[in-house]
């Protein structure tokens, strides 16, 4: 048992290392005028596939959800981390 702890801290660490590199790339700083282009389709990194999605601004007061994920397999079973960060954008904000 020991053995598979150690092995699924190893995957989720590396999960969690592309997901770094993956942000690392598709910076959330890079905001033009369009919130949207921050969203990523699904691009592999080593075996991990990471996405990037962006709730609409249902309420209009320019706060969006982002969600970050790191996709990947283990033993067969789909898993997936899920980071969300907010993203404010003024120029969306309905006067």
């Amino acid at each position: 048992r020991c053995l598979a702890v150690m092995k699924k801290a190893q995957v989720y660490q590396q999960a969690i290392y592309v997901l770094n590199k993956a942000e690392t790339e598709h910076p959330l700083t890079a905001v033009t005028n369009d919130v949207k282009s921050l969203e990523v389709s699904d691009e592999e990194y080593d075996g991990y596939i990471y996405s990037r999605t962006v709730d609409d601004d249902d309420d209009e007061d320019g706060l969006f959800a982002v969600h970050s994920q790191i996709k990947w397999k283990e033993r067969g079973k789909d898993s997936i981390e899920d980071v969300v960060c907010y993203v404010m954008c003024l120029e969306d904000v309905k006067k």
